[in-house]
C-alpha cells in the first residue's frame, strides 16, 4: 500500500509513504512544478503537474524519473 502528498505548499515534490516491510519507508520526489493528479498501477505512479508535464516513475526505483512527457494544448 502506499500514500502520496505533497511537500508543502511552498515546495514543489511529493513524499511517497510504503506501508510495505516492518517499518515502512519514506521516499521524496522533486517535481519540475507542484502536482494536481497521479495515478497508480504497481510498479508504475503517473504525476501530472501544474505545468503539463506527465512523469512516470517506477515504484521499485522512485528516486528515478522512468518517463517524462510535456504535454501541448
Amino acid at each position: 500500500m502506499y500514500k502520496v502528498s505533497n511537500l508543502s505548499n511552498q515546495e514543489k515534490g511529493l513524499k511517497i509513504f510504503s506501508g510495505t516491510g516492518i517499518q515502512g519507508s519514506q521516499i521524496q520526489c522533486i517535481l519540475p512544478n507542484r502536482f494536481y493528479s497521479f495515478t497508480m498501477r504497481h510498479p508504475l505512479m503517473v504525476v501530472g503537474t501544474a505545468d503539463r508535464n506527465l512523469i512516470v516513475f517506477n515504484l521499485q526505483n522512485p528516486l528515478v524519473t522512468f518517463s517524462s512527457n510535456k504535454m501541448n494544448q
